[in-house]
């Protein structure tokens, strides 16, 4: 709506199995900037279409995720896109860390509805360590283990 004015000219691109993808395509979706993503090979069609409903362009590349990866930081260089990954790679590094983050506004409201209490297990999704890290440091910040 309201920002179209100022990010309509922008472009925002990343590569994905399809949760960080999603995220990237609703939150582009939102200020009214154009979203390419990229999915590899064996990405399954539903999630291929969760992206899309959000209104991104969706390129599937051959090979694996880091195949993906590589291809989708080419490409917004070529083009002039912005990319906005959940994993770091060589020169880049800034962005994730701020994903990672973000990732953290989830988990301070979790803990705030613990109280003193302990979990005995958390469980978390691995993908490329981002979220995975950024669940555990807020866990050993405030209960020390």
């Amino acid at each position: 709506g309201r920002y179209r004015s100022i990010t309509g000219d922008i472009t925002v691109s990343c590569a994905t199995d399809g949760n960080h993808g999603r995220s990237v395509a609703w939150g582009a979706q939102q200020f009214g900037c154009r979203c390419v993503i990229y999915i590899h090979a064996t990405v399954s069609a539903g999630r291929k279409q969760a992206i899309e409903h959000y209104g991104a362009e969706v390129v599937r590349t051959p090979g694996n995720y880091d195949d993906s990866v590589r291809i989708a930081a080419q490409d917004a260089e070529r083009h002039g896109r912005f990319v906005v990954s959940d994993t770091s790679y060589e020169g880049y590094t800034d962005v994730p860390k701020d994903v990672m983050q973000g990732y953290t506004v989830m988990v301070d409201e979790a803990i705030s509805q613990l109280g003193s209490q302990l979990p005995t297990h958390i469980f978390i999704q691995g993908g490329v360590g981002g979220l995975a890290a950024a669940v555990c440091a807020p866990f050993w910040q405030r209960f020390g283990a």
